[in-house]
């Protein structure tokens, strides 16, 4: 029961806990640790019976599991953060759920979400502002913020939350974890609540896909082999029938034509520390470092690339991210209630009229916002032409982009975990340029996770990009006072190499293993 009182303790007090299912999961709990004691204590069966019949149980079998809270689970509410759906349950479960209990896991609370799920912060009317368990003053991250840091504070040992721009790897660096998000087609998202039927954001170049946040590397690997399975299949009819790699997973390799598996003995692996556009901080290059000397150490050959074509990626990434204009999915989620103040800026931003960008534009740059300035353009509502225009745009980069990885030999690709440390309170919508690093692997459907490495040191509290704008000025404020918060790297290969980039996580955990938790006494 430690973890439930943890749930009902630190997850209330830092806004992390959105609903509990205690009975059913207590039930559920006495009924596996019955049946494995039948097993155990069998006289009728072998000592590799045994074994047999105790691994038949399932993957994650008698283990407690938080979900983020638009997972429909049963009798329990399903809200995006939005008011009006508080009342509104589920008689069932949806399917992502289905296939983790039918793996044995006992999903026991649910994690707080922002309204909408469309920000890097956890704020919703229904739960609360959630608070980073490193520094209460800092927020979790989004949107799966609630989830991790229920994982942060002990209040769960794994977690489900969901990703479509970073919303899984970012709340796991901003806390101290692992997470990954698997390639779209892998896992996909079917038994997530989208809030209305006309919901397009699994309609758009870049869907929302379900992964796991936790505490190891093989943790996160039992949830992504409890989902890759043939119910999946049956049930989601965008997902190929690719069954999960054990070998792959154990000993490295890739997944080639007709599941054929190529195991290789040296791999080449890519990394970068930084960019002109938005530089990371000191502790987040020194983090990419250290995991790649632990990749040398372990006889991996490695190499720096500034990353290809990053400002055409990020102006189609926001052009089509933008092209309904005015957030106007977001809105019809809530209906009635109005947005909290934290989508203000991102609602004021899509919804300037296209004859008045160029002003706009001149105005930034006569304050100097001169990156804020050269996005401005490809923000708002667009024609259906200039929206295929973006997609075409899309298309060709995703072409380029792998056409370079292949012509470089790479195998995998390390990158910081996020821009910056975990950011303050209310930062986040100003500070949306940071999350460049990471929905870049979006943009390309590339499995990615999250290992953590290290935490800031004293002498890294400092942050100089050499820009005089406000995006620095909040880049300095966050680094102050970072001092302990953790940091991590994220951890890339192609997409439906889903196990190779498992492998290569777990890799760098060999070598760092990072297992550090907060204090949960406030700072």
């Amino acid at each position: 029961m430690t973890y439930y009182q943890n749930a009902v303790t630190y997850g209330v007090s830092h806004n992390a806990l959105a609903e509990i299912n205690i009975e059913y999961a207590y039930q559920t709990a006495l009924q596996c640790d019955s049946q494995r004691q039948a097993i155990i204590s069998s006289e009728n069966l072998s000592p590799n019976e045994k074994q047999t019949k105790l691994t038949s149980l399932g993957f994650l079998y008698g283990i407690p599991m938080s979900l983020k809270e638009p997972f429909i689970t049963a009798n329990l509410p399903a809200t995006q953060g939005c008011i009006q759906y508080l009342n509104h349950k589920y008689t069932e479960d949806g399917l992502i759920t289905r296939l983790l209990k039918q793996q044995g896991a006992i999903p026991f609370i649910t994690s707080n979400v922002p309204q909408a799920l469309l920000i890097n912060e956890t704020m919703s009317r229904c739960y609360g502002r959630a608070k980073n368990p490193w520094d209460v003053k800092r927020t979790p991250g989004g949107s799966s913020g609630g989830e991790a840091a229920l994982i942060a504070t002990r209040s769960s040992p794994l977690g489900l939350g969901s990703d479509n721009g970073g919303s899984i790897r970012i709340p796991s660096a901003y806390t101290g974890l692992y997470g990954f998000k698997p390639t779209a087609e892998r896992v996909g998202s079917e038994g997530h609540f989208n809030g209305t039927k006309n919901d397009r954001r699994n309609c758009e170049n870049f869907k929302v896909v379900s992964g796991p946040i936790g505490r190891s590397v093989n943790d996160l690997a039992l949830v992504v082999k409890s989902l890759i399975c043939e119910e999946l299949w049956r049930n989601d009819c965008e997902i190929p029938p690719l069954p999960w790699k054990e070998e792959i997973y154990l000993k490295g390799g890739q997944n080639k034509n007709n599941n054929e598996i190529q195991i290789q003995k040296k791999l080449k692996i890519g990394f970068n520390k930084t960019n002109k556009i938005f530089p990371t901080d000191n502790a987040n290059q020194r983090a990419v470092q250290e995991a790649i000397e632990a990749l040398k150490t372990s006889g991996y050959d490695v190499e720096e690339y500034e990353f290809p074509f990053l400002e055409e990626i990020i102006m189609a990434f926001f052009g089509i991210a933008t092209a309904e204009g005015g957030l106007k999915s977001a809105l019809e989620i809530m209906k009635d209630e109005p947005p909290i103040d934290d989508y203000k800026p991102l609602v004021m931003t899509s919804s300037v009229p296209p004859i008045l960008l160029k002003l706009v534009e001149y105005l930034l740059l006569i304050m100097g916002e001169k990156r804020s300035a050269k996005l401005i353009n490809v923000l708002g509502a667009k024609s259906a032409w200039e929206y295929f225009t973006f997609s075409e745009q899309h298309q060709f980069l995703k072409v380029k982009f792998f056409g370079w990885w292949r012509e470089n030999r790479l195998d995998g690709f390390i990158s910081p975990g996020f821009t910056l440390p975990a950011l303050k309170h209310t930062t986040s919508n100003e500070l949306y340029m940071a999350v460049y690093y990471n929905f870049i692997w979006n943009f390309f459907n590339c499995p990615t996770g999250v290992v953590p490495i290290t935490k800031v040191k004293e002498e890294e509290q400092i942050y100089n990009d050499g820009y005089q704008d406000k995006l620095s000025a909040l880049a300095k404020e966050c680094c102050q006072d970072a001092k302990g918060l953790p940091v991590g790297v994220q951890v890339s290969t192609l997409p439906f190499n889903d196990e190779s980039c498992l492998f290569l996580m777990r890799e760098i955990e060999s070598k760092i293993n990072f297992k550090e938790l907060p204090n949960l006494g406030e700072k």
